[in-house]
């Protein structure tokens, strides 16, 4: 059933999909490694059931993932408090999932100095989200999330 509403009724719609583009992320994307600090932060206008799903797929991984909630900004482009920013700066993977995105911040450059490997998604709804990371739909989020993976550099993380 779609509905379109922005956000769907309950936590469990479409979730062995969801389940499956977190671990492509986390595995795949970001190629995340045992014992790695992984940060997924979310605002509160984000889609949490998508946050909480690429936590579990880097504890899955072995790493040690940290979900930080935090109020949405009025725009984006706003640091985030001071705690977030504080965690990213010592993140090695840094997973950005909110709706007022930080990019350009302070935040965002200084997790970059520390040598944090970070992908940004805004936005990002449930479907959405496992639409961009499986071939096998048409929906019309697909289509730019084609797009914004073209965008991505080929993974080359090391060490």
């Amino acid at each position: 059933m779609e509905l379109a509403l922005g956000t769907e009724p309950t936590n469990r719609y479409l979730s062995f999909e969801v389940a499956r583009a977190a671990r492509k992320l986390v595995e795949e994307v970001m190629l995340v490694k045992p014992g790695e600090n992984v940060l997924v932060t979310v605002d509160t206008a984000g889609d949490r059931r998508v946050a909480e799903a690429v936590a579990e797929a880097a504890y899955a991984a072995g790493a040690v993932p940290t979900l930080v909630v935090y109020h949405t900004s009025p725009t984006a482009v706003v640091e985030p408090p001071a705690p977030v920013a504080g965690a990213a700066a010592r993140a090695q993977v840094w997973i950005e999932l909110a709706v007022a995105y930080v990019l350009h911040t302070d935040a965002y450059r200084n997790a970059r100095r520390q040598g944090a490997a970070i992908f940004a998604l805004r936005a990002w709804t449930w479907t959405c989200w496992y639409a961009a990371w499986d071939a096998w739909t048409t929906r019309p989020c697909w289509r730019w999330g084609k797009l914004f993976a073209a965008w991505l550099p080929a993974p080359t993380r090391s060490g």
